[in-house]
């Protein structure tokens, strides 16, 4: 019982860490109508020589940082921006009358600082922090019931 008592304490002081972590978000804010640096894929080898880097979000509880790519607004472009909520990730054709294509337009959501100017969107931060509590939580019950199994029996 006090193996179990160490690891929720171990946990909670984890997540408080965490969450006070956390208070504010940093998103690259673009549009690449207006912002030439602002491109669909950055350049992940040069990012030295772009200006554009992750701001502090402005946007009242903002959790998420945001990417678009396609047709957005009647015209063709990406915009990465922040946002209080989950968009998800999620992509749809657009045919308009007057155009002889079809455009490919996409949401891509993710959390954490310059998250939406990666080359692809992971796992939120929190969720991959709490995953590893969990593991580290099981692996040891597993391991306390292992060493009283040897002494009990």
């Amino acid at each position: 019982m006090k193996m179990i008592k160490q690891i929720l304490s171990f946990c909670f002081l984890q997540m408080l860490l965490f969450i006070g972590s956390s208070s504010s978000l940093y998103c690259y804010q673009c549009d690449s109508s207006d912002n030439l640096d602002c491109k669909e894929y950055f350049d992940h080898d040069n990012m030295n020589e772009i200006a554009l880097r992750p701001t502090l979000c402005t946007v009242d509880a903002a959790a998420y940082c945001i990417k678009t790519t396609g047709v957005w607004g009647g015209s063709v472009g990406t915009t990465r921006f922040c946002s209080s909520r989950d968009l998800f990730n999620q992509c749809q054709y657009v045919q308009y009358e007057d155009h002889d294509r079809i455009y490919r337009a996409c949401i891509y959501t993710c959390r954490g600082d310059g998250c939406n100017g990666a080359k692809t969107l992971s796992l939120a931060t929190n969720k991959l922090h709490l995953l590893a509590c969990t593991l580290f939580s099981m692996f040891f019950l597993f391991l306390n019931r292992q060493v009283n199994h040897l002494f009990c029996v």
